[in-house]
Order: structure tokens, then C-alpha cells, then sequence
């Protein structure tokens, strides 16, 4: 009888926190998705993840200050490749992701439509803190605490993100603040190979992401950083 009493506390109390963080998360959420985009300077590019279903895997709209311009589909064949990147009007892909396996770190080969390869890689995983070498440029993604990421190029903030907090099924949401000059495609393309690290299969109807609360950081993220 102790027992069944330990149990229906503890359950009430794991009860009682989430639907706490679903209350304050809710209005949290309508305020993520009804934020104002950019009306200065810079790029304000939305990604929206459609719910997977049985017959579908997830899909990504993807929204450049307002406007739909791309989208991104995951491969059913994920562990070969993890999604394709087509422009929204014309349907033409402009570039695949494919997994490419390597001890226990995430390493992904960008694939673009004239067949530049882009490796990416993980430099520490724990600090969340991945790479990109393209042409003479390097590109640094580093993970913050909650769900903020900040893009570098050559040591120079370019662009960081948000993520909704609550999600229902796997509709992920991302905000982009960028460069009005980054490129917009691979920007694009880091945030949604971060998203790859989360399983879909794995969420439920509510899905609660609190993000980083206790693991270090490369590098703090910088609020006054504005875009140009």
C-alpha cells in the first residue's frame, strides 16, 4: 500500500511540473509564433515542421521575411539521407544532406546542386559547438543555453536562432535572425541539421523542449548583437 502511495505522489508530482511549463510554455508559444519579422535590416527566415505522419515523413515550409521560399523534406531513407532542400517556386532541389557516420559524432556532407561538397562537423558535442569549412571561410555553430544557436563566419556573428518551446507531434518551430548578405540556403541548412538530432519518432502529442539549462558553452550568446 506504501508503495501504490510513493507511486501516485510521485506521478502527481511529475504531473503537476509539466503542466506548469505547458501553461507558462502556451503563452510562450503564441507569442513565438506571433513575433513581428524583421522591418530593419537583415533576414527574418521562419522554418515551420509539418506533424510526420504513418504515410508521410516531416516536412519543413520555410518563410524569408514573410515570403515561402523553400522547403525540406527528410528522406524515408534517414540514415542515408537526412533531407533534401528544394526553392519553393520552381521545386528544383538546391541541395541534400546526407549522413555520413563517424565514431559517435554527427557529421553530415552538404551536398549543393553543382556538387560542392560541404562537410559538417561536431568539435565539441557536448558544448554543442559544430563547424563548416567552405571555400576559404569557416563557419562556427555554437549552442547556447535553452534553444539558441549563433552562426559565426570567420570568428564574425552572421545569424542565431529560437525554437518554440512547445510543440504538438513533431511541428518544430525555428526563427532565424541573419545577415541581409549570409547565405541563406547553408544558414538555412545548419538550423535544420541541429534539428536532426531530435528523434520525431520519439515525440508525443505534447512535446515540452526546455533546451540547455546546465551544460557549458563555447561562447555566451550575445544579446545586443543586431543584424546589417
Amino acid at each position: 500500500m506504501k508503495n501504490i502511495q510513493l507511486k501516485i505522489t510521485f506521478f502527481y508530482i511529475v504531473f503537476t511540473v509539466f503542466y506548469s511549463y505547458s501553461q507558462d510554455s502556451t503563452s510562450n508559444q503564441q507569442a513565438f509564433a506571433n513575433q513581428a519579422p524583421v522591418k530593419t535590416s537583415g533576414l527574418l527566415i521562419e522554418i515551420n515542421q509539418q506533424p510526420i505522419s504513418i504515410l508521410s515523413q516531416s516536412k519543413y515550409t520555410i518563410l524569408v521575411n514573410g515570403m515561402p521560399s523553400y522547403f525540406a523534406n527528410k528522406s524515408y531513407f534517414h540514415f542515408i539521407t537526412a533531407f533534401r532542400l528544394y526553392e519553393n517556386q520552381s521545386r528544383i532541389q538546391t541541395l541534400a544532406v546526407k549522413n555520413h557516420y563517424y565514431r559517435w559524432m554527427n557529421r553530415y556532407k552538404i551536398v549543393r546542386s553543382d556538387n560542392t561538397v560541404i562537410e559538417w562537423t561536431t568539435v565539441e558535442l557536448i558544448k554543442r559547438h559544430h563547424r563548416c569549412i567552405v571555400n576559404n571561410d569557416t563557419y562556427d555553430i555554437y549552442g547556447h543555453k535553452e534553444r539558441k544557436f549563433s552562426v559565426y563566419k570567420n570568428n564574425v556573428q552572421i545569424a542565431w536562432w529560437d525554437k518554440n518551446m512547445v510543440s504538438f507531434f513533431a511541428g518544430d518551430q525555428y526563427k532565424i535572425i541573419a545577415n541581409s548578405d549570409c547565405d541563406k540556403e547553408l544558414i538555412t541548412t545548419f538550423c535544420l541539421i541541429v534539428d536532426q538530432f531530435k528523434d520525431d519518432n520519439k515525440k508525443g502529442e505534447l512535446n515540452l523542449d526546455i533546451g540547455n539549462l546546465i551544460l557549458p558553452e563555447v561562447r555566451p550568446f550575445n544579446p545586443a548583437w543586431q543584424p546589417k
